[in-house]
């Protein structure tokens, strides 16, 4: 006869050990884009602390629970846009700052509005909106991180403005018309 103590301990252990090996599927994107960035970066060693803090930061959200789950996969893919601006930018050498700072607006803008859109039909709170941001501009800094003060601040604002603004206006329109 099997214990039902004994059972009850290894299915929980099994459930756990599930949660984490599915948190952790995450970093098969996070390794290869920070060492991608790392390698770039003329400020490596903040590259590597970033890239430290966005693979732990996603890993534990997507094993707290099914809305860590979407929020962190939410403000990655909304964070990979504006990184890739900014690896662009710092690669190729655009020299102009108006073009440069068109690039981060922009970039940030859409990666906002997509976000917006992404959380804006669901039941969220202000912490999952807050997280999004978060995640998506840790993901962003990695590839921005060598251009400066003004771009960082720049990618900051209009990921957040845009994605406040499309959340609103989704759920304004989900409102009137249910």
């Amino acid at each position: 006869m099997v214990d039902r103590e004994d059972l009850l301990q290894r299915v929980s252990h099994a459930y756990e050990v599930g949660r984490w090996k599915m948190a952790v599927r995450v970093l098969a994107i996070v390794v290869p884009v920070a060492i991608l960035c790392i390698a770039l970066s003329g400020r490596p060693v903040v590259s590597l602390g970033l890239a430290v803090l966005l693979g732990a930061s996603v890993v534990v959200l997507r094993w707290r629970n099914r809305q860590g789950l979407r929020v962190a996969n939410v403000g990655l893919t909304a964070g990979i846009l504006p990184l890739t601006a900014g690896l662009l930018i710092s690669q190729v050498g655009i020299a102009s700052p108006v073009v440069c700072m068109t690039l981060c607006v922009g970039s940030g803008l859409l990666a906002g509005l997509w976000a917006g859109y992404a959380l804006g039909g669901t039941r969220t709170g202000a912490i999952d909106w807050v997280t999004v941001g978060v995640v998506a501009i840790v993901t962003a800094f990695l590839g921005c991180i060598d251009l400066g003060t003004d771009m960082l601040v720049a990618v900051i604002l209009s990921l957040i403005g845009s994605g406040l603004l499309a959340g609103l206006i989704q759920s304004r329109f989900l409102r009137s018309v249910s």
